[in-house]
């Protein structure tokens, strides 16, 4: 089955369909606070979709969260690599990079999400 969405062609929707459900459990997940279930439906979402720039941002979010700032930073890193005009990614690496007092590198990365 093909489904066009913007400039890109789904080969697989009902895959498509999937991820963005497993993903927004994720994210209620985190809203819930329980981020141990949360980081494992990315996990878990990362084994099927290894390429998934959304579930590496979460990751990221939640290592920064749990005060470890380096696998945030490498989480993000990571999603950057794969979305790299997603102003949120760049903006919570800035974050990131802030609390770790790396103050030139978060003023770059908050400046590339605008």
């Amino acid at each position: 089955m093909l489904i066009s969405k913007g400039n890109h062609t789904l080969v697989n929707a009902p895959s498509e369909t999937t991820l963005r459900r497993d993903l927004s459990c994720a994210w209620q997940l985190r809203d819930q606070q329980q981020w141990k279930k949360a980081a494992q439906a990315c996990g878990a979402i990362l084994s099927r979709h290894p390429n998934c720039d959304e579930a590496l941002h979460l990751l990221g979010l939640l290592a920064h969260e749990r005060g470890d700032n380096f696998q945030a930073e490498d989480y993000l890193k990571r999603a950057i690599s794969l979305a790299p005009d997603q102003a949120s990614h760049h903006c919570n690496l800035g974050a990131v990079l802030n609390a770790m007092g790396r103050y030139a590198q978060a003023e770059a990365c908050l400046l590339q999400a605008l």
